[in-house]
């Protein structure tokens, strides 16, 4: 496992930019189901637990049925 050291003002930048939600609903389709999750769960990991949330939603807008975010 990498270690990794976190600068707290780049993480509120990369927060403040991925809790749009204007860019998960124009982006959060365009991206897989593991890069979605992946994004997902580093902001849940800042506390970012809303906009988490709302990345899953949009991507899942267009999933296949047998994809993993499929509603």
């Amino acid at each position: 496992m990498k270690t990794i050291t976190i600068d707290s003002n780049p993480v509120v930048a990369f927060v403040d930019v991925f809790e749009e939600a204007d860019l998960a609903r124009d982006m959060g389709p365009r991206f897989t189901c593991g890069e979605v999750e992946a994004l997902s769960d580093l902001l849940r990991a800042v506390g970012a637990t809303a906009a988490a949330d709302y990345w899953i939603e949009a991507h899942a807008t267009a999933d296949d049925e047998d994809d993993q975010h499929h509603r």
